[in-house]
């Protein structure tokens, strides 16, 4: 990437990352935090957005021994086409024009409101996998279009003769 874009500079680590950063977005699986965040100081100046699913800010603070403001997230699939409203907890300005540039943010007023709506958003995944394999189990089971127009037709005529 830092090829192709002017701004990107490659880091030896993350440590390097997060001390060049204003904001630092966690995106780790929840199971892997303690080791993918081990050692890791994210001084009080940055801006941490904590977009793990089922880790909550309180843990998130333990982990990374910090004072700095965090904020959780849920960004959905459409956020890469910017076509996506991100529900956030707590309300921040860094984090809330990020998200306006993603496609919207929607702050939402407590934890508990941000909850409801990250539960939602868990769904999605069990959705897009439901309609992935209906979409993939229609073709290989309904017959050849030429055999399904010649039976409508035949039908068609059926239901007119005399």
């Amino acid at each position: 990437m830092s090829e192709r874009y002017e701004g990107v500079r490659v880091c030896a680590g993350n440590q390097e990352v997060v001390d060049r950063s204003e904001a630092v977005i966690i995106a780790v699986r929840r199971q892997d935090r303690q080791e993918a965040l081990a050692g890791l100081r994210v001084d009080g100046d940055k801006v941490v957005v904590n977009v793990m699913a089922g880790v909550g800010n309180d843990d998130l603070r333990r982990t990374l021994a910090t004072d700095a403001p965090l904020v959780r997230a849920v960004p959905l699939p459409a956020v890469r086409e910017r076509r996506s409203v991100t529900v956030t907890w707590p309300s921040h300005p860094v984090v809330n024009s990020l998200f306006a540039h993603l496609g919207g943010v929607l702050p939402a007023s407590d934890e508990a409101t941000f909850d409801v709506f990250s539960a939602l958003a868990g769904t999605l995944t069990t959705h897009y996998a439901y309609l992935a394999t209906l979409t993939s189990w229609a073709p290989a089971t309904a017959s050849p279009p030429t055999t399904r127009t010649a039976t409508c037709a035949a039908s068609s005529r059926e239901s007119v003769a005399p």
